[in-house]
C-alpha cells in the first residue's frame, strides 16, 4: 500500500485540461516521497486527459478510470476517491498543483496516522504556473464555513483512506465548502501545516467561473435546508440582492463595448471612492487622502472593509506600534479605539510619512517615526515597487546610496516607549517581515500579546518561511482575517 494517493478528477477544462495536467504531472514527477500513485478519474468526452496518462505512465505509478461525461463533477471527484489505495488521499484539483518538491513529503511526515483524520496545507495563487501571489492560509470557523471560504479549494485537503468523506453529488458551487462541514462534523478539526504546499491556478475555464446563477441559487437553498441554517428566508433574500448585483454586472458587459464597461466601472468606482473619502474625512478630521493614488485604496481597506476590525476583548493596550503606517489610517483607527494607548507609527517612504504627520496631527498618542523596520540597526534604501504609494519596499544601503533613512529595531521601539511589552503590533512592511523574522526576533517576540501581519511572498519569497519558523515555539494560536494573519500569545 502506498504512502499516499493523489486523486486528480479530470475534463476538458476549455481544451486545456491535458496541458494543466502534463503541468501537474511533472510537478509530480519532482517529489522527494516516491512512495505514492496518482488516481485520475475523468469525465472528458475526447482522449486528450488519457493520452497525457499514457505519456506519463512510465515516470509516474498513475491508474486510469473513466467516469460518464454526464455525471456530476462531484461523482467525478468520488469516483477518484474510491479507487484510492493510498493510506491517505491527496484531492488535486486538476488545474491546481503541488507547490515545492517536497510537498508530499511534508503532508505525510506531519500526517499522525493514529490522531489525524484530515490535514490542511496553505497555498498560494498563479495565473501562468511561473508567477506566484497571494499566499493564502486556511482556517476552520464552524459558524461562517457555509457562507465564506476560509480554506479555499479541496487542493489544500488530505484524508485519512478510512471509508473516506465525499463530495455530495447534487453540489456543484457549494460542493467545497459543504464538503468542509461534514469533515468536520465527522472528523473534528483538521490539523492545519504552516508552509505554502500547493499552487492554486487563477483562470477563466475555473469551474467557479462557469457555474450558472440558477444553480448558484439552488443550492444555496438547498445546503440552507439540508444543515437546519436559521433565518432560511432572510439570507434567502440577502442572496437575492448579491445575485442582482452579479447580474447587473453581467449584463453590463454583455450590452456594452468593452471600453464603455471601462467607464461605466470606472466612474462607479470614482463616485463610491469620492463618497467614503467624504465620509471618512468628516469622521476623522482632518483626515488627509490623496486623490489618484493607494491612499483611497488604503482608505476602503481600514475603514470600509474593516481589515483590522479584530475582536481585542477587553484589552486595555498601553504600547501599540504600526510598522508600515503608510500614510496612518490603520493608527488613527487605533487611536480613537484605544485613545490611552501610545502608538508607534513607522512609515519608511518620504511622501507618504509627510501625509502620516497630518493624520496624526490630532492625535498626540501617535508618535510618527520616519524609518524602516528591520532586524537590525542600519542603513535602509527605498524600492519603488511599481505597485503605487502603498507598496515601497526596503532593503539594505548600498556603500553608494545617498537617500537612506535609519532602520529601527522593534528593541529600539521598547527603548523609546519605556515598555516591556508589546500589547499589539501589527506589521505590513512590504516583504520586509523576512529579515525582521530571520534574525534578534528572540529579544522581543515573546514580549508581544496580539500580532497581525501581512505576508509579501509574491514581493519577497521566503517571507511566510522566516515568520512560521520564528513563531513556532511561542504558543500563539492563529487566525486570518482578511490578508491578515491575526496571532494571540496563549497566557
Amino acid at each position: 500500500m502506498k504512502a499516499i494517493s493523489v486523486c486528480i478528477s479530470t475534463y476538458e477544462m476549455g481544451g486545456k485540461g491535458p496541458d494543466f495536467l502534463r503541468f501537474s504531472f511533472e510537478r509530480l514527477t519532482k517529489q522527494t516521497l516516491k512512495d505514492f500513485d496518482v488516481v485520475i478519474s475523468d469525465q472528458s468526452k475526447n482522449e486528450g486527459i488519457k493520452n497525457v496518462c499514457d505519456e506519463y505512465s512510465s515516470k509516474l505509478d498513475i491508474h486510469y478510470f473513466k467516469e460518464s461525461p454526464s455525471s456530476t463533477p462531484s461523482d467525478n471527484n468520488n469516483n477518484a476517491m474510491r479507487r484510492a489505495q493510498g493510506k491517505l488521499i491527496k484531492i488535486l484539483f486538476l488545474d491546481d498543483f503541488l507547490y515545492s518538491d517536497t510537498s508530499l513529503e511534508d503532508i505525510v511526515k506531519n500526517f499522525d496516522l493514529k490522531k489525524d483524520k484530515w490535514l490542511l496545507t496553505p497555498c498560494i495563487h498563479t495565473k501562468d504556473g511561473i508567477e506566484f501571489y497571494r499566499p493564502f492560509y486556511p482556517s476552520y470557523d464552524d459558524t461562517k464555513i457555509l457562507f465564506k471560504n476560509t480554506i479555499s479549494a479541496p487542493s489544500v485537503v488530505t484524508l485519512i483512506n478510512d471509508d473516506p468523506t465525499l463530495f455530495d453529488q447534487r453540489l456543484v458551487w457549494w460542493q467545497d465548502l459543504d464538503f468542509y462541514k461534514r469533515c468536520y462534523e465527522r472528523y473534528g478539526a483538521p490539523k492545519i501545516l504552516k508552509d505554502v504546499n500547493v499552487a492554486i491556478r487563477v483562470h477563466g475555464n475555473q469551474m467557479g467561473n462557469s457555474s450558472k446563477e440558477k444553480i448558484r441559487e439552488d443550492e444555496y437553498r438547498y445546503i440552507l435546508k439540508k444543515h437546519h441554517i436559521h433565518g432560511f428566508w432572510k439570507l434567502s433574500l440577502i442572496y437575492k440582492v448579491k445575485k442582482f448585483k452579479r447580474q447587473f454586472k453581467s449584463l453590463i458587459k454583455r450590452n456594452m463595448g468593452e471600453g464603455a464597461t471601462r467607464l461605466y466601472l470606472s466612474i462607479k468606482k470614482s463616485v463610491s471612492n469620492v463618497l467614503a473619502v467624504i465620509k471618512y474625512r468628516i469622521t476623522f478630521y482632518p483626515l488627509c487622502v490623496r486623490f489618484g493614488t493607494s491612499d483611497v485604496s488604503v482608505l476602503e481597506q481600514v475603514f470600509i472593509k474593516k481589515n483590522y476590525n479584530i475582536d481585542f476583548g477587553d484589552m486595555n493596550p498601553k504600547l501599540i506600534i504600526d510598522g508600515g503606517a503608510n500614510v496612518g489610517y490603520t493608527s488613527v483607527l487605533f487611536a480613537k479605539r484605544f485613545p490611552h494607548a501610545q502608538i508607534y507609527s513607522i512609515e519608511p517612504e518620504t511622501s507618504n510619512f509627510a501625509v502620516l504627520k497630518k493624520n496624526a496631527s490630532r492625535f498626540p498618542n501617535i508618535h510618527p517615526l520616519n524609518n524602516g523596520l528591520w532586524h537590525t540597526s542600519g542603513k535602509l534604501d527605498i524600492v519603488d515597487s511599481g505597485l503605487g504609494e502603498w507598496a515601497f519596499m526596503t532593503t539594505e544601503s548600498s556603500s553608494t546610496s545617498t537617500a537612506s533613512i535609519d532602520a529601527l529595531t522593534i528593541d529600539d521601539i521598547l527603548k523609546m516607549s519605556g515598555s516591556n511589552k508589546i500589547d499589539i503590533l501589527k506589521l505590513d512592511i512590504e516583504g520586509a517581515e523576512k529579515e525582521l523574522f530571520s534574525k534578534n526576533y528572540e529579544s522581543w517576540l515573546g514580549k508581544v500579546d496580539t500580532l497581525i501581519i501581512e505576508l509579501h511572498d509574491r514581493m519577497k519569497p521566503g517571507s511566510s518561511a522566516a515568520f512560521y519558523s520564528a513563531i513556532e515555539k511561542y504558543g500563539f494560536t492563529r487566525e486570518l482575517k482578511d490578508e491578515n494573519v491575526v496571532l494571540r500569545r496563549n497566557i
